[in-house]
């Protein structure tokens, strides 16, 4: 275990009567997670999903991105790996597009789309291939020349139908 060595107190001079102050010392940052691991392969056998899982596949498929963030996180932070990384990317790009944003999502949904296309071709009851689908046709339209914002119904208009998400068990041969 390391020593975290405070920083020295500083004496900063506050308005009004000429009085000094001591602050407190800040302590040093505490070390930074670890990276993102990768999850070994769903055993179809004993998987039963997380009830974030389905809270997020349920959001997902009521087009609430936002309501779709805190239960992926809750099941990233606790396990920090990359498939539920790939899956919060997934929901921020969308919901960013929502907002007329081009710039963001474009980037969110590349690395959404190469930490998900490890998982191919099934993964914690989620079928790979539909959301890699979605990804590819929406980097399509954002492959456009297109303003950082753009007006969200143009967006819509040119973007593939809602994808549907569903827990299932695997498919033949994966």
């Amino acid at each position: 275990m390391t020593e975290t060595a405070a920083a020295p107190a500083k004496v900063i001079a506050m308005s009004g009567p000429r009085r000094l102050r001591k602050t407190q010392p800040k302590p040093l940052p505490a070390e930074p997670p670890p990276p993102p691991t990768r999850l070994p392969p769903t055993d179809p056998a004993t998987f039963a999903p997380a009830p974030e899982l389905l809270e997020y596949v349920a959001a997902f498929n009521r087009e609430e991105y936002r309501a779709c963030v805190e239960p992926i996180e809750a099941l990233f932070f606790r396990q920090r790996n990359t498939f539920h990384q790939g899956l919060l990317q997934l929901a921020v790009g969308l919901m960013q597009l929502r907002l007329g944003l081009t710039r963001g999502p474009r980037t969110l949904l590349r690395s959404a789309r190469e930490l998900l296309a490890e998982y191919a071709p099934w993964q914690e009851g989620l079928a790979i291939a539909p959301i890699l689908a979605h990804i590819d046709a929406w980097l399509a339209v954002l492959a456009q020349e297109l303003p950082p914002c753009c007006p969200p119904e143009r967006l819509a208009a040119q973007g593939p139908p809602p994808l549907r998400l569903a827990i299932a068990p695997p498919p033949e041969g994966a």
